[in-house]
């Protein structure tokens, strides 16, 4: 999210955490995951055993 996003610090941590539970949670339905490009907003570095054998 852009720093000049109208919207408090709290609330962009907040939305961020829900779309990291949201795209792990949608991850664990697919049978294919397709990693466009390895900049932290794309993938969870920290997390990789998320993606299995499912990445491309």
């Amino acid at each position: 999210m852009h720093p000049s996003f109208p919207a408090t610090e709290e609330e962009k941590i907040e939305w961020l955490i829900e779309g990291e539970k949201a795209i792990k949670k949608a991850s664990e339905k697919a049978d294919i995951i397709v990693i466009s490009h390895y900049h932290y907003d794309h993938y969870f570095p920290s997390d990789l055993d998320m993606y299995g054998e499912k990445h491309s």
